[in-house]
């Protein structure tokens, strides 16, 4: 079932740490990888408003590796309370996947940016993180939200990720979350993560003090991209 980050003999599967850096008592690692694969406590699945599982993208393989269990689940939630609104976050069980939790994470569709699509991205990442301290998970993995079908820029996505994680940690210093894993498959959207990453100087040290992430100085550090000793 759930991990938590502080066996170092754990090993997620076909998975490559890009980025990481621990913040307080908390690790944050940019990961290439397939999301429902991941053994965190709980993972994100980008979901639409009425929780429909299948299509494509991550939805399709939550169906497919979870079951079907986790279908009825989501529409017993819609049955009795409607559909999920943007930047609602909606936790079901996980059924055959490895982890316990699912977050279904309702994001924007993204037109032109002028509809309140950045006002909702912040919305729901925010709510994932405090849905997360609510179940009191120890970790979580969370893929870029709204950048498939919904057309979320994969940049945007990527800065307003990490300034909740930041905001996030700064008023939850005490948080039972140890470890945030940002999951995503290509190379590409991967590598917008890594790149902001960087922008933000979060690599500059394997360790960092909330005091760091209290300053509003961008910091930009030429980060060695390697493997994670505990994958494959």
């Amino acid at each position: 079932m759930g991990i938590c980050c502080s066996d170092n003999r754990l090993k997620f599967q076909k998975s490559k740490v890009k980025r990481k850096v621990t913040v307080n008592h908390t690790e944050i690692q940019v990961v290439q990888g397939e999301i429902t694969s991941e053994l965190t406590t709980a993972i994100v699945n980008s979901s639409n408003p009425t929780l429909t599982l299948g299509g494509g993208g991550v939805a399709n393989k939550v169906l497919i590796r979870g079951g079907v269990s986790i279908q009825r689940e989501c529409y017993s939630y819609v049955q009795n309370n409607g559909n999920a609104k943007v930047g609602q976050v909606v936790a079901t069980e996980a059924g055959q996947l490895p982890c316990e939790y699912i977050l279904h994470a309702v994001g924007p569709i993204y037109s032109d940016g002028k509809n309140g699509e950045i006002d909702f991205m912040h919305q729901v990442v925010k709510r994932v993180f405090e849905l997360a301290e609510e179940l009191s998970l120890e970790s979580i993995s969370i893929p870029g939200i709204s950048t498939g079908i919904y057309n979320f820029p994969r940049s945007k996505c990527a800065k307003i990720t990490y300034q909740e994680i930041k905001k996030f940690l700064i008023n939850n210093p005490k948080t039972k979350l140890k470890l945030i894993r940002i999951v995503n498959p290509d190379t590409p959207l991967c590598h917008y993560f890594e790149e902001e990453f960087d922008k933000l100087g979060w690599g500059i040290s394997p360790v960092v003090t909330l005091d760091f992430f209290k300053t509003e100085k961008t910091r930009t550090t030429q980060l060695k991209v390697e493997d994670s000793p505990n994958d494959k």
